[in-house]
C-alpha cells in the first residue's frame, strides 16, 4: 500500500468519524489492504467525496429553505383571488365590522417570514380595493427580495455584517408588512369577507350578548334529602344566572318565593310530600328570558 493512499485513507477516516459515518469507515478500514494492493487509491477518494456531498445535502435538507414563487404560481394565485372577488361582489352586502389584522409575525423566523409574506403579496395585488395601501406592495416586496437570500444562508457561515443585515431586514419586513395589511383593513371599509381574500388572520370581534336568552329547560333532583328539592337547569348560552320561582298552586308573585343562582340549585326547608311548582327564568346581560313552563315535583321525605 502506497504512503499516499494510506494518508488519503487516514484523512477520509478522520473526516468520516467526525461526522459519525461509522458504517462507511469500518468497511474501508477492513479492506484497506485489498484496496491498496488493487492499486485503487482513487476509490477511497471517490467514497470520501460522495460522503462529503451527502453531508452537505443532508445539512441543506435539515435547514429550512425559502423557495421563491414562480411566475406561474403567482399568476395562479392572482387568478383564483380575482375569481373569488367577482363571486363575492355578486352577493348582497355584508354588515360592516371592525377589522383588526393579526398575522402573528413575531414568532416567524426569517425563512418562515419570507414564505408567509410572499404568499400574501399576489393576493393583495389582485384586489383593486387595496391598490392604494400604504406602504405599497411593491415597497414591502423590495424588503422581502433583499431578505430572502440572507434568510436561506447558513447562519454559521454568515459574517457579522450579513447577520446584522438579515436581522435588520427581518424587523423591517415584519413592521412594514403589518402596516400594509392594516392599511388594507382600513380600505376594506368593514367588509370582512373582502379582507379575508388576503388570507391574513384577524382578531375576533367580541360579541355583545345583550339580547333575550332562550327559555330554560330544567328537571328535578330528588336526592338532596328531606324537605329539599334539587333543580337542574340545562345551560343557556350567555347568561349570568338563573332565577327560580317556587310555590304551591298557580303562580302568584305575592305568595311564591324565589331564589337566584347557577345551573344547579336546591330549594330547601320545604314540607315533605308537598307538590311544589317551579318556574325558571334565565338572566341575560340586559334582559331576562321568558318564564319556563311550570313543573311540579313532590318534596322528598328523605
Amino acid at each position: 500500500m502506497s504512503q499516499k493512499f494510506k494518508n488519503e485513507l487516514l484523512h477520509f477516516a478522520q473526516v468520516a468519524n467526525k461526522h459519525n459515518v461509522v458504517k462507511v469507515v469500518s468497511p474501508l478500514e477492513r479492506n484497506c489492504d485489498v484496496l491498496g494492493k488493487a492499486g485503487k487509491p482513487d476509490y477511497a477518494l471517490q467514497v470520501f467525496m460522495a460522503i462529503t456531498n451527502a453531508k452537505k445535502n443532508a445539512e441543506s435538507e435539515e435547514r429550512e429553505i425559502h423557495k421563491v414563487l414562480t411566475k406561474k404560481e403567482k399568476a395562479k394565485i392572482v387568478s383564483e383571488i380575482k375569481a373569488e372577488r367577482v363571486a363575492l361582489l355578486a352577493l348582497p352586502p355584508a354588515p360592516q365590522v371592525n377589522i383588526s389584522p393579526a398575522p402573528q409575525l413575531g414568532n416567524l423566523n426569517p425563512v418562515s417570514l419570507c414564505g408567509y409574506v410572499s404568499n400574501k403579496f399576489p393576493k393583495i395585488s389582485a384586489i383593486p380595493e387595496f391598490a392604494g395601501c400604504t406602504p405599497t406592495v411593491v415597497s414591502v416586496t423590495d424588503i422581502y427580495t433583499a431578505l430572502y437570500p440572507l434568510a436561506n444562508m447558513n447562519p454559521k457561515k454568515m459574517s457579522d455584517a450579513e447577520l446584522t443585515r438579515r436581522n435588520t431586514l427581518t424587523k423591517q419586513l415584519r413592521t412594514q408588512f403589518l402596516k400594509m395589511v392594516n392599511s388594507c383593513a382600513i380600505l376594506a371599509d368593514g367588509d370582512l369577507a373582502l379582507f379575508q381574500l388576503t388570507d391574513v388572520a384577524v382578531k375576533r370581534t367580541p360579541q355583545k350578548h345583550d339580547g333575550k336568552p332562550a327559555t330554560p329547560v330544567f328537571r328535578f333532583d330528588y336526592t338532596k334529602g328531606r324537605g329539599a328539592l334539587g333543580v337542574v337547569i340545562d345551560r343557556v348560552p350567555n347568561v349570568k344566572g338563573y332565577t327560580i320561582w317556587f310555590g304551591t298552586g298557580d303562580f302568584d308573585k305575592q305568595t311564591w318565593n324565589w331564589q337566584s343562582g347557577p345551573q344547579r340549585q336546591v330549594i330547601e326547608d320545604q314540607t315533605p310530600g308537598e307538590l311544589l311548582n317551579v318556574i325558571v327564568i334565565a338572566n341575560g346581560t340586559k334582559k331576562q328570558s321568558d318564564p319556563s313552563n311550570p313543573q311540579g315535583g313532590n318534596v322528598p321525605f328523605n
